[in-house]
């Protein structure tokens, strides 16, 4: 299913706390990372910015995900954090309904 999330960049370029931007409407902390096989110490390190930011729900961006990411998001979701992992090809395939305005 293919996703939009819309959204706003940090304003921090550097001591972003592993924050890089934040969805539009509920403000939920983003991370995006230009790399494929994304493992689990990325998911856990987002986990420790999500506490740092007292948010409960992030999105993780990139190319593709490894085994271990995917398992410590369901890991992370048994602590109360709810972590969504999304590839890029995703992103892309996110058409507008009609007669809405544009969500990206």
């Amino acid at each position: 299913m293919p996703v939009s999330l819309g959204g706003t960049v940090n304003p921090k370029k550097v001591g972003d706390m592993g924050i890089d931007g934040f969805t539009f409407m509920n403000r939920h902390p983003i991370q995006v990372k230009q790399s494929e096989h994304i493992g689990r110490n990325v998911v856990d390190n987002f986990e420790t910015a999500l506490r740092r930011a007292k948010q409960d729900m992030g999105y993780i961006i990139a190319f593709s995900f490894g085994k271990g990411a995917y398992e410590e998001v369901a890991e992370a979701k048994q602590r109360g954090l709810h972590i969504d992992l999304l590839t890029v090809d995703k992103l892309l395939e996110y058409e507008e309904p009609a007669g809405q305005g544009k969500l990206l």
